[in-house]
C-alpha cells in the first residue's frame, strides 16, 4: 500500500510539474506578442518570463538564458535594488528609475496575491537611450 502511495504522489507530482511548464511557456509566448521591452519577475524576484526586446536591451541575447535567474543575476536590473524594493513594499504602485547614464526608464510594478505574499513584479523599459 505505501508503494502505491508512493507512485500516486510521484504521478500527481510530475502533472504539477508539467502544468507549471505549460503555464511558462504560454506566459513567455505571450510576453513575445509585445512590442514594448518586458520582463516579469515571479515571487521570489527570479525572471519568470522576458520578451525579446527586453533581452536584447539586457544584452542576454536568447530570452531564455534569463529565465530562472535572479533580478541580481541580470545586466541592466543588478543595480535597480532599491526601486525594486521599493515596488515590493508599495504593491500596485509603479515605481520608475532613470538610469544616469542612458537615461533609460525602468518602471517596476510589484503585485500582491491573496495570501499576502508577493505575486511577482513587472519591469517595463520606458524609453531613453539604449
Amino acid at each position: 500500500m505505501l508503494q502505491a502511495e508512493k507512485l500516486k504522489r510521484n504521478g500527481s507530482e510530475k502533472r504539477e510539474q508539467a502544468s507549471a511548464l505549460q503555464n511558462t511557456m504560454w506566459l513567455q509566448e505571450a510576453l513575445e506578442q509585445i512590442p514594448r521591452p518586458l520582463v516579469l519577475l515571479d515571487g521570489r524576484q527570479r525572471v519568470a518570463a522576458v520578451n525579446a526586446p527586453a533581452a536584447t536591451l539586457l544584452e542576454a541575447g536568447d530570452p531564455r538564458d534569463l529565465l530562472g535567474k535572479s533580478w541580481q543575476d541580470v545586466p541592466g536590473l543588478s543595480s535597480c535594488g532599491p526601486s525594486l524594493v521599493e515596488s515590493l513594499e508599495a504593491p500596485g504602485s509603479a515605481v520608475r528609475r532613470i538610469d544616469g547614464l542612458s537615461g533609460r526608464m525602468t518602471e517596476f510594478f510589484s503585485m500582491s496575491s491573496k495570501e499576502g505574499l508577493s505575486g511577482g513584479t513587472w519591469v517595463r523599459f520606458l524609453g531613453g537611450l539604449v
